[in-house]
């Protein structure tokens, strides 16, 4: 998931749940049942990059 995240930011597309369901070929409802992935994507809309890079190394978020 995050590569699909990582990829449509390199992109310059925007990102949005159906947008990332279908770049890493899933359902919308499978993002919607895994809440945590849910939460990157919403996450990535306002963090960028950079907080995908930190949540695959498994740090905490940085406030904002």
């Amino acid at each position: 998931m995050t590569t699909a995240i990582q990829e449509a930011i390199r992109a310059g597309t925007a990102i949005s749940v159906s947008g990332i369901a279908r770049q890493a070929g899933v359902d919308r409802t499978f993002l919607y049942r895994h809440r945590d992935l849910l939460a990157l994507i919403q996450c990535s809309l306002f963090r960028g990059t950079f907080y995908v890079h930190e949540h695959q190394m498994g740090s905490p978020p940085r406030k904002a």
